[in-house]
């Protein structure tokens, strides 16, 4: 009993003394050791909905050594080396600092901030964004939360964490990816094979319009549709499904925030970019036909991964180093592995939910329509198009495609009539903001050439997507026998998205008076236009309040038309990694994700797959650049059949017994 009473006497007294230093340690602030706080990164939003990022580098003597990254709108306000005094882990704080991406972009912050429960909190009182050349609604976004008395200006700020790492990671990849090296890479492919097959696109210029666009009114095999147990598609179609993946919100958003950023010199860029994009293009599509095959649905298979395996990795090793034949097959191999899988994980983002939830918000902001209905209408019309097959999709395309390009072009060809006086103006915007020329006032017209030839060459890319691979698959199941003839329709591809659609759409943007073409900034009366809203505004000059409808419809259309090109790519992909029978499996899930990418936030998503899709470019463009001798063979081979006379083979197919089906039916006199 004694025993036990010491026992109770010491653990009473244990806990005494506990108590006693917790309160001698709770009533001392300046013994809490705010040093565990320092070399770490706090992570949050704005409350302009925009990403912040604290960086604590040294916490001593009361003095606090920290950076400062606030982003959104393609605006990046950072500070670095802030030294702030702190006492108790409280201090006020006055930062300035400059826009990344904009060096006219300045801005200043004041508030106060607290280390608290291992956290950053961050208040702002007072702020502004200041710029020579405004982005947008950036500087109304930040004087709008700062002045609503309800917004709680206070933000908590996390310390980094496994998503935050993943997105800081899939930035850096995507930097990479979309980067200046991967530009060159991409645009130094197209010059390559212009210079290769003798600028075929202005030398053989009424060759490849003959056989395209030409040929659709007065040759019935273009547009004829194949039989039921056919399972390819018309040339046409081939195209419009193609032109369905590739016409999009790039080219709608994607202009207007090239002009917003880059100033009017970025269509020039863009132009460039499509000049030579256009071989590219030709090439993919030449080797995507020579080294198809068909499944054992009778359906035919192409791509970059059939021709980075079969062509690639055909090649056979040297007497001297016959080793390097099994080095490159398994090259060819691997490479063709990688490329599906990006395109199937890009195929969910960048060409299914992206796409939808921009169709979603601008149908909520136009007319009110909550985004589960839209997702529902479109996940149903989705799943009746897409499980359809192929030929459905390209049924259904080739009648989206013509209709939605035709009201686009006609409504932006009646604004930039109205506004033709602005007409001449406008191209000399472009072309002195493409060189970093001075305007009348002196000042330069845009954000500099570094800007106009970075943004233009990006959003070039972007929008008809030359060199990454992706159009081809659809391409390869065209009823086409000769491969240079659906080459010519992959030139005429990217001529239609960029040079007519996207042209068409930075006219409209600059001769509304949305933008100002004496600086190449956004007009003043528009500042608080976001780029995604700013190609409504400048229709709306001339049709008010329609003008934003009528984009939300045209987006609905070249989004949704998009989500349908897009779920082939995805099932081509699939099916030669798991076979024939998975595409169904994928294309259940690509049309149930529909509804998913009409209703939930998936920025994070989004921005990988945006890295996959780029990353798509690496080992198609390494297939196309290791096979250019053969896409010269072909070239050649057609341009001595067809325009020199010469009695020669064809070069038609890899495998001998497609060459042949293919060269008897030319010899029957059947249609290339």
């Amino acid at each position: 009993m004694r025993r036990s009473r010491k026992w109770l006497l010491a653990i009473l007294l244990v806990l005494g003394l506990s108590f006693v230093l917790t309160a001698c340690g709770a009533s001392d602030k300046s013994d809490v050791d705010y040093s565990k706080y320092a070399d770490a990164e706090y992570v949050g939003s704005d409350p302009w909905g925009g990403s912040l990022s604290i960086n604590v580098d040294s916490i001593a003597d009361g003095k606090m050594v920290w950076s400062f990254e606030d982003s959104f709108d393609d605006v990046i306000l950072t500070q670095e080396n802030i030294l702030t005094d702190i006492q108790d882990g409280k201090a006020d704080y006055s930062i300035q600092g400059s826009d990344t991406n904009n060096a006219n972009n300045t801005f200043e912050y004041q508030g106060s901030i607290e280390l608290k429960d291992g956290k950053f909190v961050i208040t702002f009182d007072s702020g502004a964004l200041n710029s020579a050349s405004p982005e947008g609604g950036s500087q109304a976004r930040i004087a709008e939360a700062l002045e609503e008395s309800e917004i709680d200006n206070a933000v908590t700020l996390d310390k980094n964490n496994f998503l935050y790492k993943l997105s800081k990671f899939n930035g850096s990849i995507n930097d990479f990816v979309w980067g200046i090296p991967m530009l060159i890479l991409l645009i130094g492919t197209g010059i390559f094979m212009t210079i290769l097959t003798k600028v075929f696109q202005i030398s053989h210029l009424k060759t490849w319009w003959k056989n395209t666009i030409g040929s659709i009114f007065t040759n019935k095999h273009i547009t004829k549709h194949t039989e039921k147990h056919d399972k390819s598609i018309s040339q046409f179609q081939s195209l419009t499904t193609a032109l369905a993946a590739t016409i999009g919100t790039g080219n709608i958003v994607g202009v207007a925030a090239a002009i917003a950023i880059g100033g009017p010199g970025a269509i020039f860029w863009m132009w460039i970019v499509a000049f030579f994009g256009m071989m590219t293009n030709y090439s993919e599509n030449i080797l995507g036909i020579y080294f198809r095959r068909k499944n054992k649905y009778g359906e035919w298979s192409g791509g970059a991964m059939y021709y980075l395996q079969d062509g690639l990795g055909g090649y056979k090793g040297s007497k001297k180093a016959p080793w390097t034949g099994s080095l490159l097959k398994w090259v060819g191999k691997i490479l063709g592995i990688l490329f599906a899988c990006f395109c199937i994980l890009a195929s969910f983002g960048i060409g299914n939910a992206s796409q939808i939830n921009s169709i979603a918000a601008n149908m909520d902001a136009a007319f009110g329509i909550p985004a589960w209905v839209v997702g529902l209408v479109l996940l149903a019309l989705g799943a009746l198009i897409i499980l359809g097959g192929l030929k459905r999709v390209a049924s259904v395309t080739e009648k989206i495609v013509p209709f939605m390009a035709i009201i686009y072009i006609i409504a932006a060809i009646v604004v930039i009539c109205v506004n033709g006086a602005n007409v001449g103006p406008a191209f000399a915007s472009i072309f002195k903001g493409a060189f970093g020329l001075k305007a009348a006032g002196g000042g330069i017209v845009g954000g500099g050439i570094v800007l106009a030839l970075t943004y233009g060459m990006k959003r070039g890319v972007f929008s008809n997507e030359a060199g990454l691979g992706s159009s081809v698959m659809v391409h390869s199941n065209s009823n086409v026998k000769e491969p240079v003839k659906q080459g010519m329709w992959g030139i005429f591809e990217v001529f239609a998205d960029t040079i007519i659609v996207c042209t068409l759409t930075a006219l409209v943007v600059l001769t509304s008076g949305v933008i100002d073409l004496g600086s190449g900034a956004v007009a003043a009366a528009y500042a608080d236009a976001s780029t995604s809203t700013l190609v409504g505004q400048a229709f709306g000059t001339l049709f008010k309040g329609a003008g934003p409808a009528f984009v939300a419809i045209a987006l609905l259309f070249f989004a949704f038309s998009t989500v349908l090109g897009w779920s082939h790519y995805g099932a081509k992909a699939f099916e030669f990694l798991f076979g024939e029978k998975a595409t169904i499996g994928y294309k259940i899930f690509f049309v149930l994700f529909i509804f998913v990418g009409a209703t939930m936030d998936l920025s994070l998503a989004w921005d990988i797959s945006d890295t996959f899709n780029g990353l798509m470019a690496i080992p198609n463009l390494i297939g196309v650049l290791s096979l250019f001798p053969l896409v010269y063979k072909i070239t050649k081979n057609y341009v001595d059949r067809k325009l020199k006379h010469k009695q020669i083979e064809p070069m038609i197919s890899k495998f001998p017994d497609i060459q042949k089906m293919q060269a008897e039916a030319l010899a029957r006199g059947e249609e290339e």
